[in-house]
């Protein structure tokens, strides 16, 4: 069997499952997290009607849990959820104390005893990426990302021992009540109910992907809430019931929550290389005995490189003849030797940069691009690659993933500009000069025919001096 008649059906096979150079984006995130917030008043000095007396909670640990569906390498849905206990914290003049079991009292007044509020929130979440991930895992690599969310926050009292009275509506809820003044009053008393609230969240972060299948997960932010804290009065004989002076007043500030928090996330949905087994074809029969066997003919399609045709890359219909053992094509209504129609194109094979192991070079302006050879050579289908232009002659091609965005310009200017090398294209065009920058892996054609391609990674330019 000839070497032409391989390499077609090794094209052949390359088009049926496509190898596409070990993809390994991924499309979900679950993880576990844990961080610390601050959180800002609920209530200050209008409130409490004490010169510098603020309410807040505490600030301390929290933690959560993350699930990710990215739709797009650059737009994520995530569900996110979080839970901490905190104490009421009174930030009182130069006076700052947690709440504690029984009173505080000193000579500005009395603190009651209040504390260990549960509180959860979980939100929906949109995620912008800064950046792509890449097409191939090649080491570590860091996703800054937005978040913008909205959900619902709960404040669940520790104990259900204390009741309001909602005396315009007859309705009665739970959670605790607190003073901040020496007596019990209208004007000092306040309640914490067990509720939910609308909340809101903006968030900066980034994964920080250490391997295939892992990523930490770092991020700071704001959750934006507003708690339910009403102005009540104790009802006389009860040691526990408390009458709402307004129902629909909600005296509390909005709060904001500052948290930084880092979670381990584990990568689902990687698109690995498919696996192909190659069976070589069983010998051929010898012919039977015919006085005049008719002679036995293979169509092949063929992959021929071609800098001459768009996409730089075409399919050349060709006859085997099995007897001879040679390949032919029709050309003017004759059959020629497929040779004729290949052409003389540049390959890395007979480069003098590739024979010696050294790198293929490129002048951009003042700087010298080289890009070094990557990993083993690779049959790829045509439909997986776009033709960037030539290099020296040398045509090169990227992942069409990796250059959507500019493949009509380019594929425009090879067609009008047909054999201007490429460093020329990026020297005159600094858009396409940027695009290209985030392309890290090229192909370089080994053969004229067959599309087996040499994978070659970009480092970084080198200034000239001058």
């Amino acid at each position: 069997m000839s070497r032409i008649r391989v390499a077609a059906l090794a094209v052949m096979l390359g088009m049926m499952v496509s190898a596409k150079a070990e993809a390994q984006r991924y499309r979900f995130d679950f993880g576990v997290n844990g961080g610390y917030s601050w959180f800002s008043k609920m209530l200050d000095e209008d409130e409490t009607g004490i010169s510098n007396f603020d309410v807040k909670y505490k600030s301390g640990w929290l933690t959560g849990a993350q699930a990710t569906w990215w739709v797009i390498p650059w737009l994520g849905v995530r569900a996110n959820g979080t839970y901490a206990e905190r104490d009421i914290k009174f930030d009182f003049d130069d006076f700052d104390n947690d709440i504690i079991d029984g009173d505080i009292i000193d000579g500005d007044g009395i603190l009651d005893d209040f504390g260990d509020v549960n509180l959860w929130s979980g939100t929906g979440d949109l995620m912008f990426r800064f950046k792509k991930p890449r097409e191939e895992w090649r080491g570590m690599e860091f996703l800054p990302y937005l978040a913008l969310g909205a959900g619902v926050k709960w404040q669940n009292p520790g104990g259900d021992a204390f009741t309001i009275i909602d005396p315009v509506e007859n309705k009665e809820w739970t959670g605790l009540p607190f003073t901040t003044g020496l007596t019990a009053d209208s004007t000092n008393t306040f309640f914490l109910s067990e509720s939910n609230s609308f909340l809101g969240l903006v968030g900066l972060g980034g994964d920080v992907r250490f391997h295939p299948n892992w990523a930490v997960r770092l991020e700071v932010g704001d959750r934006i809430w507003k708690p339910k804290i009403q102005r009540v009065i104790p009802i006389e004989g009860t040691d526990n019931t408390f009458l709402a002076l307004n129902s629909d007043d909600n005296v509390s500030k909005t709060v904001h929550e500052l948290y930084g928090q880092a979670g381990l996330h584990v990568l689902f949905g990687l698109q690995r290389p498919p696996e192909v087994a190659v069976v070589a074809p069983p010998p051929e029969p010898a012919p039977a005995p015919a006085p005049a066997p008719a002679p036995r003919e293979e169509a092949l399609t063929i992959c021929v490189i071609d800098p001459t045709v768009d996409n730089g890359i075409r399919l050349q219909q060709a006859t085997y003849l099995v007897d001879q053992g040679d390949t032919v094509v029709t050309i003017a209504g004759q059959r020629r030797p497929f040779s004729e129609s290949v052409g003389n194109p540049v390959v890395a094979r007979n480069a003098d940069w590739y024979v010696r192991g050294q790198p293929l070079t490129m002048m951009v302006g003042n700087d010298r691009v080289e890009f070094v050879s990557y990993g083993s050579a690779r049959t790829i289908s045509p439909t997986d690659l776009t033709f960037l232009g030539t290099i020296s002659g040398l045509p090169i091609y990227a992942a069409r993933e990796d250059v959507m965005d500019v493949a009509p310009e380019l594929a425009e200017l090879n067609r009008t500009r047909r054999g201007t090398d490429l460093s020329v294209f990026l020297n005159e065009n600094r858009t396409l000069r940027t695009e290209l920058d985030d392309v890290r892996v090229f192909y370089v054609p080994l053969d004229p025919t067959g599309c087996v391609f040499q994978a070659v990674q970009k480092q970084e330019a080198v200034r000239k001096n001058k």
